[in-house]
């Protein structure tokens, strides 16, 4: 900092998710048994939310493979 180079620590993810900033811009989110990093631009007039929880790991295999074989 003194030479003007702006510098900072590098956190693991859960330091990150541990610092009163993250939890202040609400960047995990926790839904469903699920967390997640949350929505990083704040937009007032059009603030976006999370959607669903992502699938776990082949839950639609057999409604992919159904579909990729009609196309």
């Amino acid at each position: 900092m003194q030479a003007g180079v702006p510098a900072g620590a590098v956190n693991t993810v859960p330091q990150a998710f541990a610092q009163p900033h993250t939890a202040y811009r609400d960047m995990l989110i926790q839904s469903e048994g699920h967390r997640a990093p949350g929505i990083p631009v704040k937009l007032a007039r059009t603030p976006a939310s999370a959607g669903r929880r992502p699938p776990r790991f082949g839950e639609h295999t057999v409604e992919i493979l159904a579909w990729s074989r009609r196309n």
